[in-house]
């Protein structure tokens, strides 16, 4: 399984980051582009660890970087999409219906 965090750095993506390597997930991190601490609190973590992370610069703040087709992840990753976009739509409707319902 592969697992990308956002926020890596941080403290929640710290101990997302090891329990995931625990259950042994191959972990992709993205981290800010413009930070100067690239590594944040992930620099605590003991050198075997952190070259078991794949680092990514980004920003989730920049929506071009989401509006493509999936070929860089398809490549990068060897990520395909599970659900297609009509369908994930269905399933929020859905979910969306019955949770109001619920209400």
């Amino acid at each position: 399984m592969k697992a990308l965090i956002t926020g890596i750095t941080g403290q929640d993506g710290y101990f997302l980051n090891q329990f995931l390597l625990e259950k042994g997930y191959d972990v992709y991190g993205i981290v800010w582009r413009n930070s100067n601490r690239k590594m944040g609190n992930l620099e605590l973590l003991p050198e075997r660890i952190k070259k078991e992370i794949h680092i990514f610069e980004g920003d989730v703040t920049d929506t071009n970087s989401f509006i493509a087709d999936y070929s860089k992840a398809k490549r990068l990753l060897n990520w395909y999409p599970k659900t297609s976009f009509r369908d994930l739509v269905k399933i929020m409707v859905k979910y969306n219906i019955e949770h109001y319902k619920k209400a």
